[in-house]
């Protein structure tokens, strides 16, 4: 009899947790940003005014993103595309050379780049000449035919830029997918699987400090506070 109550209690549980649960709309770019093709970020080119290099990843810091990365032919023709769309040829982006080691690198990115897109003949060796010695930067260059290879030039010249800044998310543990259960007595919130599946683990116990069952491996916590309820709106 004891098993038969509990298995009824996970069936219950399952089917409130159901009814209740409404999936809220996947995250979505602010206005005037385009998602980039794996949804993880949103990108935002800007023509004018045209920039020098670290006054463009300035303004994008000041958006909370950073000159675009470019890590894949398939982000390389979603540039390309970005720059058709804006009926521009060349943008920054965020690939520079550290002089002092005389190495090519993405802002976000220590090592030595798995991908690059340099156009025919770049980058232009003259930069490694001692006379020369200025800072070089990379410019997403459109090309007939041959979407839009990299080329180097001098960090201080101005030129539009790229922007790439994390998709937005309502979502605890950037997640990318909320779940709210409703008309419970706290308004409780959890979050759902990453491969968009949500699970209930009933454990004997639950584990220390949690407030209820596991959904998603996370506890699903009580919100007691009606200030929390409203910033997770």
């Amino acid at each position: 009899m004891a098993t038969f109550g509990k298995y009824f209690l996970i069936v219950w549980t399952i089917l409130f947790f159901n009814f209740f649960m409404e999936t809220q709309a996947p995250p979505s770019c602010d206005h005037g940003w385009t998602r980039t093709p794996n949804g993880e970020a949103c990108v935002k080119m800007y023509i004018r005014p045209p920039k020098a290099w670290h006054s463009a990843r300035r303004a994008c810091r000041d958006e909370g993103g950073d000159l675009v990365t470019i890590f894949d032919e398939t982000k390389s023709n979603f540039v390309r595309d970005i720059l058709a769309v804006n009926n521009t040829t060349t943008a920054w982006i965020g690939f520079h050379v550290i002089l002092t080691e005389e190495r090519w690198h993405w802002l976000d990115e220590d090592g030595t780049p798995n991908y690059t897109n340099w156009r025919y003949g770049y980058p232009d060796e003259d930069f490694w000449d001692p006379m020369v010695r200025a800072e070089e930067c990379a410019i997403a260059a459109w090309v007939n035919g041959l979407g839009a290879p990299w080329i180097n030039y001098v960090c201080f010249v101005t030129y539009p830029y790229i922007c790439e800044k994390p998709l937005p998310s309502k979502c605890q543990w950037n997640d990318t997918v909320c779940l709210n259960i409703h008309e419970t007595y706290d308004g409780w919130k959890c979050l759902k699987g990453r491969d968009g599946v949500a699970r209930i683990v009933w454990p004997e116990t639950y584990p220390p400090g949690s407030s209820g069952p596991i959904i998603s491996g996370y506890a699903l916590p009580i919100l007691r506070s009606e200030k929390r309820r409203r910033d997770l709106q």
